[in-house]
């Protein structure tokens, strides 16, 4: 067949070969075990970024987040623990964003699927929206999907695909997330509305409207 391109997604897995080595217990992950503290399980050894594991702020369980932002954050808790500065990390909720060619591409907290497999009842909507207001040059279409929790309203997840404008929205989403946020509090989140850089009822926020309406009936 002919194609314009062709794409390999491998996954990555965590190195930790030199904890291995030194005897360092691993979790359930593949990633190094941590505490909040990032201690492992050897003392005065710790663990930060992409080699070790993180609390998982909607499940509530070690997790591993190969993100650069997440590992940056970490080394600093680390770091910080080592000076004698008492810090803990509190967690993460797996914010990523990429390009693909034209569109980009955000995703933050669970997948529908992750949400089953980790005992949620999730229900879900996707929304099609503008990034600006709709009569203002340069606007283009937005997908939002928002997954939450039907018994507790607590939004677990979101992913977005559009031609401009993810990066804001998955961001809006994911501090929502890392705080437990009901639907009905993203609905009612207040965020910055002017023609150049979003419509007047916000994709992100009209998804969340649509999936409150659907948690009510």
């Amino acid at each position: 067949y002919g194609v314009d391109a062709v794409f390999t997604a491998i996954g990555v897995v965590p190195e930790v070969e030199l904890a291995r080595q030194l005897g360092v217990e691993l979790g359930g992950t593949g990633a190094i075990r941590t505490d909040a503290m990032l201690r492992t399980s050897l003392e005065d050894v710790y663990a930060a970024g992409d080699a070790a594991e993180a609390l998982n702020l909607v499940t509530g369980k070690p997790d591993w987040f190969p993100l650069a932002p997440v590992a940056n954050k970490m080394g600093y808790v680390a770091g910080s623990n080592l000076a004698g500065l008492a810090e803990e990390f509190p967690g993460a909720v797996g914010t990523a964003v990429t390009k693909v060619f034209s569109l980009e591409v955000g995703r933050t907290g669970l997948t529908e699927r992750r949400a089953v497999e980790e005992g949620f009842k999730p229900v879900s909507v996707v929304v099609e929206g503008r990034s600006r207001a709709g009569y203002y040059p340069g606007s283009t279409s937005m997908t939002v999907k928002l997954i939450a929790d039907s018994e507790t309203g607590r939004l677990l997840g979101a992913q977005i695909v559009g031609g401009e404008g993810v990066l804001a929205r998955i961001n809006a989403a994911a501090v929502l997330i890392s705080k437990g946020a009901t639907v009905r509090e993203a609905f009612f989140s207040d965020l910055g509305y002017a023609p150049p850089f979003a419509p007047v009822w916000d994709p992100l926020v009209t998804a969340a409207r649509v999936l409150w309406g659907k948690l009510r009936t």
